[in-house]
């Protein structure tokens, strides 16, 4: 498998759960104990801190997670529908468009294939959905940018200045 070698030692962070009630995380090898009822699934740290940085600025009802796009309908014979589930759409009256937030560990950088990929659908994006490309955010925990691209990650540290920065031009 392409960059799987280098994956062990830049991997993906592990996936958890966590409870908002208990301010608790559990391994998604650990059971999570029946008497928790508002476990959430979070695939990486990286995304549950740029959470954590949104629910500073936004109410949970302008918060998406997992918001799934419609990149490309069903076109028969050629190929089936073809979506995105975007980490977080920030919709908020103080915002004068929908943001679009993708976290983005560096492991990407050391698997070709997984970035190529990414690439591609954020090429198609750019082709057929303008104003969502425009309005999409890539945070990561270091600052890089994607090959063959222009685009960069902004650090996570930076996204409520830059929020902050799009919410005054609303």
């Amino acid at each position: 498998m392409p960059g799987s070698s280098t994956r062990k030692t830049c991997s993906k962070s592990n996936p958890f759960w966590f409870s908002p009630s208990l301010q608790k995380s559990f391994s998604v090898n650990q059971s999570v104990p029946h008497h928790i009822t508002d476990a959430e699934y979070w695939s990486s740290s990286l995304e549950f801190q740029t959470y954590r940085k949104l629910k500073m600025m936004f109410s949970d009802s302008e918060i998406i997670r997992q918001n799934k796009l419609l990149i490309l309908p069903e076109v028969k014979p050629f190929f089936k529908q073809w979506s995105w589930k975007v980490d977080f759409c920030v919709k908020s009256k103080k915002l004068k468009e929908p943001l679009y937030i993708e976290s983005k560990g560096e492991w990407i950088k050391h698997d070709k294939s997984a970035e190529r990929e990414f690439v591609h659908m954020l090429q198609v994006l750019q082709m057929f959905h303008p104003a969502i490309f425009h309005n999409l955010i890539l945070v990561s925990n270091s600052t890089f940018r994607l090959t063959c691209t222009n685009l960069q990650t902004i650090h996570l540290s930076a996204i409520t200045r830059l929020i902050e920065n799009k919410c005054k031009l609303a």
